[in-house]
């Protein structure tokens, strides 16, 4: 005759033992995830925020207001890594109003710094990379993007003035 009690027990404890590999091997993945991101965010950190933080003090001295963007919470993020973004901000019209210039992004992978840099205002700096350089070595890089933030700033800028909307 057949248990089918048994087949029902023996069927649960089945699905119970998968479903534990399962929420282990999620687990593992999850902890190995955090792990790089916050590996990633101290890279982040050292290398590239005090050169934006520098070029965002010197900006500002010369009249060119900026911002420093970070998106370290990645459950909150659409970014697949920690990533910071920079963008000089235009000066304000009588109705309030501020534009942005394209702006650059960087992110980490592993010890690798990543950049990209947007040619036009509503462009994502992600999708046009300008380099990546290993930690440690990006100076140069993170410099460059800087450049070219503000070379962007200026552009935008004219483009406004030539349209009246400044």
């Amino acid at each position: 005759m057949n248990d089918f009690r048994d087949m029902a027990s023996k069927a649960k404890a089945n699905h119970k033992a998968r479903m534990k590999e399962y929420e282990d091997a999620a687990n593992a993945d999850k902890q190995s995830r955090d792990r790089a991101a916050a590996a990633a965010i101290a890279v982040l950190k050292r290398e590239v925020m005090p050169l934006l933080e520098r070029a965002k003090a010197a900006f500002r001295e010369s009249g060119v207001d900026s911002k420093i963007d970070t998106e370290f919470d990645l459950t909150r993020s659409a970014n697949p890594a920690p990533c910071i973004g920079f963008a000089c901000i235009g000066p304000q019209r009588a109705d309030g109003y501020r534009f942005q210039a394209p702006a650059s992004l960087f992110w980490c992978e592993g010890d690798l710094i990543k950049v990209g840099v947007a040619r036009e205002t509503y462009e994502k700096p992600r999708e046009r990379p300008i380099g990546e350089s290993r930690a440690g070595k990006s100076q140069n890089l993170i410099t460059k993007a800087i450049a070219q933030v503000l070379e962007g700033y200026y552009q935008e800028l004219e483009k406004h003035r030539r349209n009246g909307t400044l």
